[in-house]
């Protein structure tokens, strides 16, 4: 069959061959099919390198999924680097509903006995009173006649429509009329209608009242607004807000040295609370829905933590103000004190607090309490044992690549070869073809010698190393070619170490240098670095060295990316292998156009000599003539 690349250089429509007889097609693609090759040969190994770039870009994501679970400093309980995996220790307490406690790294197996005789608190005030204007109307004293009239009531959220009928002679006949068609709606005993004289209230102590207008406004002839309500409007201006002292004009105050001013008119309530809130006056100012007051509290607790305030102008602190919180009320802070392990009286301005690596949490006042801390072998274990099952996974996939054989037989498919067979041929074909090659790569075998090497140099000032702690590789040359330098345990001596060295431990893997890692640290900074870090630190500056997507001094990111690159970073079109793969490209295009240039020319030659020996047989054609006339 002919090629992708015949089919091209004969797209022209041409006749040939009707004077000499001759198949010009066959005879010219004859001629081009050893140019073709050329181009088949650049092709088949821009498909090398393709292959090449994706193979090293498969061990670049990973290296880096490597990296992001074992070396991310966002993930502390799973980086390996943080010294504190290695020397873990659990908490138990004996009454967790009033003590509870977790062990830092810095704890010692053991126990502990305290008891809590005072709970730290956090210097506090409180409304002396609803701060709300009272739900009411004043109304005309006599009758009052209601034809299918409604409004709209809510109740902490939940909306039921009343409809009053009928005339009612006095205002206690329409405070009975209403209670009864409210308590239908709700259940009784959850809103109370009452009056005094000729004024009409709702309350109740559940919560949040609202009216609101119905289809038919009853809400006009009880003399009452839509949407009054018996609870502050949080999202109303201060001068709307429903206070039961107003607020107008500018309001000026200062709590703990920190001062506040709000126009009235322009600012919500919700809003000053959150100005408040997050302000370096170091207090939280809430509102209750159910006990309609405002509360103002200390961030920290502790008898140390005061709450001062002063009203400046307006009245939204004070004696008679909006929030009905005066400085005459403030309750201080007080101190934790409890009794531990023997010692009485031990104070503490929080209710959590760390002694000797243990951190407590005191919930309630309590009886004697026992904190048992032991020792979390299995937990130190398995997050060893998960980053070795991890390296030698990395390790063998490597290896893999290195010892991969390399069948020169099988080289990339032309596409006229690909013309002739099977898919499942094609796939069996270029499996063999692009097996072998990144066999005995440099950059791989850097990256798997450091990795064995990184192990089991010495480290200064620790003695010992992973197979003194029972962390060993079998026989390098008895391994099966993935397993080469694949790491071993022995559990019971890792679990031993772990209980009795968990220092040893922690600095055999985590140790690291005072200097810190760069791309552009000088040979002898290199060096040092390397001989103080632990074995993780150094497998840390392997992946670094190799996939590190910032750049060092020279411009220069990881040796992988800057060979091959990485989806999604500029050395995917910007590193060695593409630039080569480009240059295939461009080389493939000239030969293309090359092979046009001859095969046009193969062409007008057949075509001039088709010319020739048309006239040739023209002129043999009348010289027949002429002879035969003759005659």
């Amino acid at each position: 069959m002919a090629s992708n690349i015949s089919n091209v250089l004969n797209s022209k429509l041409r006749l040939s061959g009707l004077a000499s007889g001759l198949d010009t097609d066959s005879i010219v693609q004859q001629l081009m099919k050893a140019e073709s090759y050329k181009v088949d040969k650049v092709k088949q190994d821009k498909q090398l390198l393709e292959w090449k770039r994706d193979d090293y870009r498969s061990i670049t994501t990973l290296l880096t999924n490597f990296k992001n679970d074992f070396f991310d400093v966002l993930k502390p309980t799973s980086n390996m680097r943080t010294a504190t995996n290695y020397k873990q220790f659990t908490a138990t307490s004996s009454d967790s509903t009033a003590i509870t406690a977790t062990a830092t790294s810095a704890a010692v197996a053991g126990s502990h006995t305290i008891e809590a005789t005072q709970l730290a608190k956090a210097a506090n005030t409180t409304s002396g009173g609803a701060v709300t204007k009272s739900l009411e109307s004043t109304l005309d004293i006599g009758s009052f006649t209601f034809t299918n009239n409604d409004f709209n009531i809510s109740l902490n959220g939940v909306t039921k429509n009343i409809k009053l009928n009928g005339d009612y002679t006095d205002i206690a006949g329409l405070k009975a009329g209403l209670q009864s068609s409210i308590d239908a709606a709700f259940g009784a005993g959850k809103i109370a209608v009452g009056n005094s004289g000729n004024l009409l209230d709702f309350a109740t102590d559940n919560g949040r009242v609202t009216l609101t207008s119905g289809t038919s406004d009853a809400l006009a002839q009880l003399n009452i607004t839509s949407g009054a309500s018996n609870r502050l409007n949080l999202n109303a201006n201060l001068d709307a807000a429903n206070t039961a002292v107003a607020l107008s004009g500018t309001l000026a105050f200062d709590i703990n040295g920190v001062s506040f001013s709000f126009d009235t008119a322009n600012k919500t309530m919700s809003a000053v609370m959150n100005e408040i809130n997050s302000s370096a006056a170091n207090v939280t100012l809430n509102y209750s829905e159910v006990t309609d007051k405002f509360t103002l509290t200390s961030k920290t607790n502790g008898a140390g933590a005061a709450i001062t305030i002063s009203n400046t102008t307006g009245s939204f602190f004070g004696a008679g103000s909006a929030t009905g919180i005066t400085t005459g009320a403030i309750n201080n802070g007080q101190d934790a004190i409890f009794n531990l392990d023997g010692i009485n009286g031990i104070v503490r301005s929080d209710n959590n607090f760390t002694i000797d690596g243990v951190s407590y949490s005191v919930n309630e006042l309590n009886t004697p309490v026992t904190i048992t801390v032991n020792q979390d072998v299995d937990g130190v274990y398995d997050k060893i044992k998960t980053f070795i099952d991890k390296y030698n996974e990395v390790l063998s996939k490597i290896n893999g690549e290195l010892l991969e054989e390399r069948d020169k037989d099988f080289l990339p498919l032309t596409d006229e070869q690909k013309e002739s067979m099977s898919e499942d041929d094609i796939k069996s074909w270029e499996e063999k073809a692009r097996s072998g090659i990144l066999r005995n790569d440099d950059i791989l075998v850097n990256i798997a010698d450091g990795m064995r090497k990184a192990l089991y140099d010495s480290i200064a000032d620790v003695p010992g190393g992973l197979s003194s702690i029972g962390i060993t590789t079998g026989n390098y040359f008895t391994s099966t070619k993935a397993e080469k330098g694949k790491l071993i345990i022995d559990e019971t001596k890792l679990k031993d170490a772990i209980r009795n060295s968990p220092d040893k431990i922690m600095n055999i893997f985590s140790k690291e240098s005072t200097i810190s890692y760069s791309p552009d640290l000088t040979a002898a900074d290199k060096n040092t670095r390397y001989s103080e870090n632990g074995v993780v630190q150094r497998i840390y500056d392997i992946l670094q060295d190799n996939i590190r997507t910032t750049r060092s001094a020279n411009s220069k990111k990881g040796i992988l990316l800057e060979k091959a690159g990485i989806i999604g970073d500029l050395t995917q079109f910007d590193s060695l292998i593409p630039d080569q793969i480009e240059g295939k490209d461009k080389l493939i295009s000239d030969m293309l156009a090359k092979l046009y240039s001859k095969e046009d020319a193969y062409y007008r030659k057949f075509a001039a000599l088709e010319t020739a020996m048309s006239k040739m047989n023209s002129q043999s054609s009348w010289l027949s003539q002429q002879l035969g006339g003759g005659q």
